[in-house]
């Protein structure tokens, strides 16, 4: 959401290559993190948390590395750059 409280989406402009954990990897683990942010004006994520995971930290530093990286457009409210807050994004883990 924008500060002017209005829903906005915001194209991904680019998005780092995902790093399967290796243990995971090698136990055959799948699983999934849901990571909420907030994007700044410049299209950076800021203030990332690990809302849900399964299973439990298996996957939170690959996933919070992978939204680190990722950078997306520059968001507008009514032509202007703001910063929004409350976004919320699901990283699947699958072999």
């Amino acid at each position: 959401t924008s500060p002017s409280g209005t829903e906005v989406k915001v194209p991904i402009k680019r998005t780092p290559p995902l790093e399967y954990p290796r243990r995971a990897m090698r136990m055959g683990v799948e699983g999934f993190v849901k990571v909420g942010f907030d994007i700044s004006e410049g299209g950076r994520p800021l203030n990332i948390i690990v809302e849900e995971s399964q299973p439990k930290r298996m996957f939170d530093k690959a996933a919070t590395k992978l939204v680190k990286g990722i950078r997306f457009d520059i968001p507008e409210d009514n032509g202007e750059a703001v910063e929004l807050t409350g976004v919320s994004m699901t990283i699947s883990f699958a072999l």
